[in-house]
């Protein structure tokens, strides 16, 4: 499950950066910081870890489209961990957290999706993720 908090964390720091930034409206800004209280709730579930990866932190920031890309990216990746932690996990307790985390992520992912896109739910989640859309 580390690879799991290692990505949560790591949403976490993402939001706290987008957050800190002068690039978002604050229509995005109100919205993102909701979601941030998910991704806080996520990282408190899944305890604390130390030495959460940063392989976003040196994404250049110029708007706010890049803060939201940013945020999608991060999505991605935890989205991506709770699929990779499912495969392996045995214990009905951890199987059923990583699934409301899943859940709650996959919510979190349309609605960044929903603020780069508007009104275009083709766009709105990769293709790949869209069943019984097209």
């Amino acid at each position: 499950m580390t690879d799991l908090r290692a990505a949560t964390q790591l949403e976490l720091q993402t939001y706290q950066r987008v957050l800190q930034t002068s690039l978002l409206s604050p229509a995005a800004r109100t919205t993102i910081a909701r979601l941030q209280g998910n991704v806080e709730a996520h990282a408190r579930a899944l305890a604390p870890l130390v030495n959460a990866p940063d392989r976003l932190a040196h994404t250049q920031l110029r708007s706010e489209e890049d803060c939201l890309r940013l945020l999608t990216a991060a999505a991605d990746i935890s989205i991506g961990a709770c699929y990779a932690a499912l495969e392996r996990l045995t214990d009905p307790g951890a199987v059923r957290k990583t699934i409301e985390v899943m859940a709650s992520e996959a919510q979190q992912r349309a609605v960044l999706g929903e603020l780069l896109h508007p009104g275009d739910i083709k766009k709105v989640l990769p293709g790949s993720r869209l069943i019984g859309v097209g």
